[in-house]
């Protein structure tokens, strides 16, 4: 866990050491020789207006394009694992009433007859 919190830290302080790299103003603008150069500067700097993100996939027909493809593999997605996931469970609860359901002869089992069960409460087939 400490691993991984070192690693988002070194990512976050590689991001703004590359943004603050690119977005440094470089000594001919401080002195105002290239105003066109600043003023793309500080229009790239600038945050969107909170309609801009929005308005700027509308305008693209490219990045509505790839909005409409995230969504749509979301969708099939979902709906997938709902599939999947009801099918299980509606199979599982038919072998688990009819007496089908097999247990694993590799799980160990107690001196009861019981399958042994770690702390969490699930067996143990190790």
């Amino acid at each position: 866990m400490v691993l991984c919190g070192a690693v988002l830290l070194a990512c976050i302080a590689l991001s703004r050491f590359i943004h603050n790299r690119e977005f440094r103003p470089s000594g001919a603008e401080i002195q105002g020789a290239d105003r066109a150069s600043r003023k793309d500067r500080e229009a790239q700097v600038k945050p969107l207006r909170p309609d801009g993100g929005f308005k700027l996939v509308f305008q693209s027909r490219y990045l509505l394009f790839i909005a409409l493809l995230i969504g749509i593999y979301t969708f099939i997605n979902m709906t997938g694992e709902y599939i999947i996931t009801d099918v299980s469970t509606r199979v599982a609860l038919r072998a688990v009433e009819s007496g089908t359901a097999a247990r694993s002869s590799s799980c160990p089992r107690s001196p009861s007859g019981d399958m042994d069960t770690s702390l969490s409460g699930l067996p143990s087939c190790s």
